[in-house]
């Protein structure tokens, strides 16, 4: 591939992507009113003639027959550090654009040089990067560091900054990070609403339903979107704010309240206790989902609200959520449906599509049976209670000394207990939230 097709195939894949995330209708933008476009020029007085970019976006208000706002997307895949030159030349671009509220986002493969960064805060321009593949492990745990919760975003913050500016970066869970303003970020949705600006929230009004859209690589065949552990925080975060006027006072996630939610928003219908049998290795086959008409099926070997139903049923709820825009059947074999469903470690061996798929509904469902600030208000009392206050290795330190692996076991029972869930999948998240000790994390 030369220099030119490796250009026009990462253009193609940022293209799909920013589809996906506008379509999803997560921004200020309506997808409705939004056009995207390729190499197309824009007229700037300064040449008498057009720039072309690479990317543009579109927004209008409803019935304006001229943009109200214009993003303007540079990609780069470079195999070297991007410069600060760069980013001037793409800001001289942008100022030379005619029309009022151009917004421009550079993404890079590479990293980026820190006066790049710190000149592209000063215009107001949002630096992403995101990784190769290759680059990421797509596990749902992530190595925890020395950190308290308190100082959990100034790591992240660091963390990010790390990603944008080392050559050699691997990404865990996570394959984009960007920076806008004073805003760094995993999730996408924050980057670019933080680049749109609030001002622009009410002009371009959001839709009450999720839209979609087929995503396909060139040759026509179905993509996995790339959704990292923060965006999936988000959306189950949506879902549960939407029926926390349903719960009960159950201490746990009210998964019932989530489906009847679930089943208005996107016409689904639920269906347990049925006989499905084994796949054609010989797995038990414990959760599906199917079109035409879209239904969701748990097996009866499963009892109604225990731990592993629940996470069969979170899971399935994911793929619906997250892949209601691609042909999941052209994808997955049944094989996927059957018991790995129930597995919160995640394919380590498979960096594909097929296993960034399950890596993405087992997420989804950890983060809705597990939400974050409840899981952090339990491991807070639990600290507390036995007087735990040395962070050196992590918020909560194992090793093999009973010592420390009984309250250990404590906190997990009371996971396990409040928000009804395995001990395995309260021991995973755990370690996902960079709450327990690097060497034992790894071991989980």
């Amino acid at each position: 591939m030369n220099t030119t097709e490796k250009g026009n195939k990462f253009e193609n894949d940022v293209l799909i992507y920013i589809r996906r995330y506008v379509m999803s209708s997560k921004s200020f933008l309506n997808p409705l009113y939004c056009q995207f476009y390729t190499k197309k020029g824009y007229y700037s007085k300064e040449r008498n003639d057009d720039i072309v970019v690479d990317i543009s976006v579109e927004s209008y208000s409803e019935g304006a027959t001229e943009w109200s706002l214009l993003l303007v997307i540079e990609c780069k895949d470079y195999q070297k550090s991007i410069p600060v030159d760069e980013i001037e030349e793409f800001v001289a671009k942008l100022d030379q654009i005619t029309g009022k509220n151009v917004k421009g986002v550079f993404i890079s493969r590479s990293n980026y040089q820190k006066s790049a960064i710190e000149y592209a805060r000063s215009k107001g321009i949002a630096l992403v990067r995101m990784l190769h593949e290759n680059q990421v492990e797509w596990i749902l745990r992530r190595t925890p560091s020395a950190i308290s919760i308190t100082k959990k975003k100034e790591f992240l913050d660091n963390e990010i900054i790390e990603a944008l500016t080392v050559y050699d970066f691997k990404g865990e869970s996570e394959f984009l990070f960007g920076c806008v303003n004073n805003t760094n970020s995993t999730s996408i949705t924050e980057i670019l609403n933080n680049l749109i600006g609030k001002e622009n929230k009410s002009i371009f009004q959001k839709l009450e339903d999720e839209s979609s859209i087929t995503q396909n690589t060139p040759d026509g065949s179905p993509i996995v979107p790339f959704i990292g552990q923060e965006e999936i925080e988000n959306y189950t975060l949506s879902i549960i704010n939407h029926c926390s006027n349903r719960f009960s006072t159950n201490r746990h996630v009210d998964l019932i309240a989530i489906c009847h939610y679930i089943t208005e928003k996107y016409h689904v219908k639920f269906i347990f206790g049925c006989k499905l049998g084994i796949d054609a290795s010989g797995r038990e086959i414990l959760g599906k989902i199917l079109s035409s008409p879209t239904t969701i099926y748990v097996s009866d070997t499963l009892e109604e609200d225990s731990p592993r139903w629940r996470f069969t049923v979170a899971h399935e709820i994911g793929h619906l959520i997250l892949h209601q825009s691609i042909d999941l059947a052209s994808i997955i074999s049944t094989y996927l449906e059957t018991d790995r469903s129930q597995s919160i470690t995640i394919l380590d061996q498979e960096p594909n599509m097929i296993g960034r798929l399950e890596w993405q509904a087992n997420a989804f469902a950890s983060c809705l049976l597990m939400p974050r600030d409840r899981l952090y208000e339990i491991v807070v009392s639990h600290l507390l209670e036995y007087k735990v206050n040395n962070y050196t290795f992590g918020i909560i330190y194992l090793d093999d000394q009973p010592c420390n692996y009984r309250p250990f076991n404590q906190l997990i029972s009371k996971i396990n207990l409040e928000l009804h869930v395995s001990k395995q999948a309260a021991e995973y998240r755990i370690a996902q939230l960079r709450l327990l000790n690097p060497d034992y994390a790894r071991r989980a």
